[in-house]
């Protein structure tokens, strides 16, 4: 075998072994988002006793199962929950996403903070408004 031959083997390898990379990692990235997820009740029924759009109810569910949700985690979220143009500007989605949640909460006294523009939470008093209201609409 030639060096050329040799070089050209070992790029083939090469190439086969990323490529094999590429799947797994893009396989473990459909797991993440699909992790992200919250579940698909609590998703079902924020947005019948709230009036909200899909993903309105995936970030109120995401902030409602967690102490504190960053930006980040709400942009992949927005992302698995919409699909569209590529290039759009996910933060600018969710700040106007997480506007009008505020608007669509504020009649119930339920509140979003933001924490140094780099989070945001329910406070608890929140929180028990969101169930109270649950259970009442369950009932």
């Amino acid at each position: 075998m030639t060096g050329r031959s040799k070089r050209l083997l070992d790029s083939a390898i090469e190439i086969r072994r990323l490529r094999e990379r590429i799947d797994l990692l893009e396989e473990e990235l459909r797991q993440l988002r699909e992790s992200l997820k919250p579940p698909e009740t609590l998703r079902i029924q924020i947005a019948d006793a709230f009036r909200l759009s899909r993903v309105q109810a995936s970030i109120l569910a995401t902030l409602f199962g967690a102490r504190s949700v960053t930006t980040e985690r709400l942009m992949m979220l927005v992302d698995t929950v919409t699909t569209g143009n590529p290039d759009r500007d996910l933060l600018n989605i969710v700040r106007g996403h997480v506007s009008g949640l505020r608007k669509a909460l504020s009649p119930h006294c339920i509140e979003i903070e933001s924490v140094y523009g780099d989070f945001y939470r329910l406070p608890a008093a929140s929180k028990t408004r969101i169930i109270r209201l649950l259970n009442k609409v369950a009932a």
